[in-house]
Parts: structure tokens; sequence; C-alpha cells
């Protein structure tokens, strides 16, 4: 006990509790103003890890199936660099898989990543490659302007800097360029920002034979309200810039391929490709109910599921982008097997026009 000079007695015990809590206060201050002044950096400096570790837990569902968490290393692959081409153009860098045990062209996946600063590094997209690669697809992954090795737009602020419907174009002429794939057979995979940037670009690319959405982003409040500066410090943060690009700018890159928007526009035609969309039980009751509802107002030819036991990645994740990926199988391989059915029925739909080659 401790007895101070007005006459009050204080316990050690009570004096610890105080400094605690002072020192707790001056660090939740200190977080604060590091996010005030700087969002980019505090997301990337403090944001970012706690991400990291907590979307592990919850998309592994690590705390009831560890046991059931396979572990798998999968090397970065070849990678090519496509020469920037228009006024707007960068140089995009891809890692490329090629089929195992195939003979003549092969059909083609592009896999377009969401919006994470590693890219096509991500977990998700690793495993994907690899599987669709042993089951003879040519596979090519590229990171998406501004992030991983793909170059920053020279105009970073303006909005037209971040379309990205060229880019897939260019690939698609890269690949067909190469003389090792079949032209007829060219398929689109995006997930979550990567969906959006597939519908943008692979609706308009009449060489694209069909579409795989996997957990398309919810792009509710940037349609019609200004940008939260949270929204856009994590657009600035995932592509490595410095500081949130402008509330335009935002709204601008978030209206690209936004699922919303397209439902009222060339969704809505009858006619459209092909498309496969899949999202996660585990995704949460607001993102669900966003897609259901626009499903139900789409036309044509739409395949839609919800995975029973996954989340947003679908059971496959990696610390910052490693080639180290832990997955579950029970998440993933009913996801793989729906993705393999839908590609199976598009390909053998376009068999007799291959042939005329």
């Amino acid at each position: 006990m401790l007895t101070t000079g007005d006459g009050f007695v204080r316990s050690k015990p009570g004096k610890l509790i105080l400094i605690s809590v002072v020192l707790s206060v001056i660090t939740a201050g200190s977080f604060y103003a590091f996010l005030l002044v700087n969002p980019v950096a505090f997301r990337t400096v403090v944001f970012q890890p706690v991400r990291e570790v907590s979307f592990f837990i919850r998309e592994l569902d690590v705390m009831a199936n560890w046991s059931g968490i396979e572990k798998i290393v999968v090397a970065e692959p070849e990678t090519v660099t496509i020469p920037a081409s228009g006024p707007y153009g960068v140089d995009i860098v891809a890692g490329v898989y090629r089929p195992v045990a195939f003979t003549g062209r092969a059909p083609v996946m592009v896999l377009l990543h969401g919006s994470y600063p590693w890219g096509r590094k991500a977990g998700l997209i690793r495993l994907l490659a690899t599987r669709l690669a042993e089951n003879g697809f040519y596979v090519i992954a590229p990171d998406a302007r501004g992030f991983g090795d793909t170059a920053d737009p020279a105009q970073i602020d303006n909005p037209e800097s971040w379309r990205t419907a060229a880019d897939l174009s260019r690939l698609i002429d890269y690949l067909i360029a190469t003389d090792e794939i079949d032209p007829h057979n060219i398929f689109v995979l995006g997930h979550s920002m990567g969906a959006n940037h597939a519908l943008e670009g692979g609706l308009a690319d009449s060489r694209v034979k069909a579409l795989v959405l996997v957990g398309p982003g919810r792009y509710t409040q940037q349609e019609d309200a200004l940008v939260p500066e949270w929204v856009r410090a994590r657009f600035s943060a995932d592509r490595g810039l410095k500081q949130p690009v402008s509330i335009e700018t935002a709204k601008f890159a978030y209206s690209l391929g936004n699922l919303r928007l397209l439902a009222k526009s060339k969704l809505a035609e009858p006619k459209h490709k092909a498309i496969l969309l899949i999202d996660g039980k585990k995704e949460g009751n607001a993102k669900l109910a966003y897609v259901a509802a626009i499903v139900k107002t789409l036309k044509g030819p739409i395949e839609y599921h919800t995975l029973a036991n996954a989340g947003h990645y679908c059971g496959v994740r990696s610390f910052y982008g490693s080639e180290t990926l832990y997955y579950q199988p029970q998440m993933f391989d009913p996801f793989f097997e729906i993705l393999q059915r839908f590609l199976e029925h598009q390909r053998v739909a376009v068999e007799p026009a291959a042939a005329d080659l």
C-alpha cells in the first residue's frame, strides 16, 4: 500500500492499472493521428498485417479445422512483359503456367486478381493457375495496372488511367501471337476486383468465350455518394501509391465493370456471353444479398452458385503473396469442380467452330 501526501491510500495494482489506461489512450491516440495524417501509410503499416492474420484465421476456419488444412508450395512461374500501347498504356507483367501433358493448341484461362497488394501472387490465383494447368489449360495471370510488378499509370489521378479493358485485349493479342493457344477457347476468370475487370474487358472483347466471376466487388456506396477516404486509402495502398487518389478517380475506377451498373445495360441483354458467378456463404449477408438481388435481374446465360462452406477466397490463403499456400480442400475443391464443369460445357459448345480452322 502507498500513502499519498493528501491522506489517500493507493495500491500498486491500482497505480499500474492507471498507467496501463494512460498508455492505451496514448497508443490509440497515436494510431488515430497516424490514420488522419496519412491513411494510406496507416493501412499499409498497421492495418494490413492485422488483416493478413484475421483473414487467414477466418478464411481457413483455423480454430475448428486446422487438421484439414493442406500446405503446398507453388513457385513463381515464367514471367512475361507485354509492352505498353496507347495513350494510357502501361507495361504489364504476367506469370505464365503452361499446360501439363497437353498436345496441340490449349484452351486459355486469363486470371485477374483482386485488390490485394501482391496481385497475381495471391494464394487463390497461384492455386487456380496450378490446377488449371494440370487440367490442360494455358494460364496467364497478369498484375493489374499499379499492382505487383506492373507499372503505375503515368497520370495517377487521371480517371482514364485506370481503365483496364485495353489491358485484357493486349493480353489476348499476346496469347494469340504465341501460336500455342486455341483462339476459340479463351476464358477469363476474375476474383473480387478482378471480377469487375473481367466484366469491363471481357464483355467488350469478342474473342473471350465466357467469363467466371468469383466474389465480385460490392460497390453500392461508391455509386451514389462521395467515396470515403478509407476506401480511397485502400485504393492507393493496394497499388503502392503514397496518398489517396481523388474522389473522382476512385468513383470512376470503381464504376468500371460494376456488376450492379452492368445489370442495367450489357447484362440486361439476353444474348450476352456465358457467365459463371460464384460467391461464398461466409462472405457475409450484405454481400450475398447484394449479389443475389442483382442475379435475379440478369438476362441471358447466367450460372450462379453460393459455396456453402467457403468465404471470399474459396478457402485459400498465403501470407503476403508467399509461394507457400494454405488451403482447405473441403472449401476449394467444390469450387474447382463447379469451375471445371462450366469450362467443359463451354468448350464442348465451340468444338464445331474450332474444327473450321
